[in-house]
């Protein structure tokens, strides 16, 4: 009974995460998402519902929460295919996959890769067709998309993480701000440095005037 008549709750839920996705307080859209991951774990939801939703989710400037949606994601698919191939989920999730690697959206794009490369790692999803869509990774525009593509195809499976790709983020972020930083200490450099020239005008147009009055005086 309960599970009829609260079976529209996670439905309005992932709705209100998805339309508020950036301006939900991140604390309680993080626990959302984590209350979406016990109900599919209780199979209060289908994988077919929620994972493609959480794929969504790797688009939200959250580390926390995308390194939360990338185990469930993980953990659901290992589950789907413990005891047969589920290829019809499979295909579903890979078909949605392919779709984010096309969106120009490098991190969706490496967080959806870090899926793909885990699952391969753990002989979970290892035909042909995951393959060439991780394949795809090659053509990028974005750097490190092409990096991890190569790292996956040179073999260095250990070296794809979620904690490696949070930390080229952190490293990119860190140098987007010291950009910001240098290009305002020159801001402010340029400003002191015009100041200090009107100031320079000034002290030489008094000095002439003065100048001036004391040889009216003299005469």
């Amino acid at each position: 009974l309960y599970g009829t008549a609260a079976q529209h709750i996670p439905h309005v839920m992932m709705k209100l995460v998805e339309k508020h996705s950036t301006t939900i307080n991140p604390k309680i859209r993080r626990q959302m998402v984590l209350a979406l991951a016990l109900m599919r774990n209780r199979d209060f939801l289908t994988a077919e519902t929620l994972l493609p939703f959480f794929f969504k989710m790797f688009k939200i400037n959250d580390k926390e929460m995308r390194k939360h949606v990338v185990s469930h994601i993980i953990n659901d698919v290992k589950r789907l295919n413990a005891k047969s191939k589920n290829q019809r989920v499979n295909n579903i999730l890979l078909a949605f996959m392919h779709k984010v690697l096309e969106e120009d959206d490098p991190i969706a794009a490496q967080y959806s890769l870090i899926v793909m490369i885990d699952l391969y790692r753990r002989q979970i999803w290892t035909d042909d067709h995951m393959v060439n869509i991780i394949a795809k990774g090659c053509f990028s525009k974005h750097v490190k998309i092409v990096m991890l593509t190569l790292k996956f195809f040179l073999g260095k499976y250990a070296k794809v993480s979620v904690e490696e790709a949070q930390a080229a983020e952190a490293e990119e972020e860190e140098g987007e701000n010291k950009g910001k930083g240098d290009k305002k200490v020159g801001q402010d450099r340029r400003k002191t440095m015009y100041t200090f020239k009107k100031a320079a005008k000034k002290t030489a147009a008094r000095k002439a005037k003065m100048y001036k009055s004391l040889k009216n005086i003299e005469k």
